[in-house]
């Protein structure tokens, strides 16, 4: 009798984590794109700007960016071996 109440606590158990399992899966939602239909995107590297740095004033260059384009994403991009942020305009 003892025997057969823990073979009915196993399969509880696993029925439980199952279900567990496949309703996180189920439920999982995707990331969507965004919804405007880009056409033209490019990304910029940003100058390396320490927090200490900009606390004090000293501010990095600016980048300029053209007319119509919007900062959509940020990246790092890899120039000669060295990694540096940037951002992704789009319009």
């Amino acid at each position: 009798m003892n025997e057969s109440r823990w073979k009915w606590i196993a399969v509880l158990a696993l029925g439980m984590v199952a279900g567990l399992a496949i309703a996180q899966v189920l439920s999982t939602r995707t990331a969507s794109a965004q919804a405007r239909g880009w056409q033209e995107c490019f990304a910029a590297t940003l100058w390396h700007a320490p927090g200490r740095a900009v606390s004090e004033g000293q501010l990095p260059n600016k980048v300029r960016v053209p007319r119509g384009f919007e900062p959509v994403g940020g990246t790092s991009i890899v120039e000669r071996g060295a990694g540096y942020p940037g951002v992704v305009f789009c319009r």
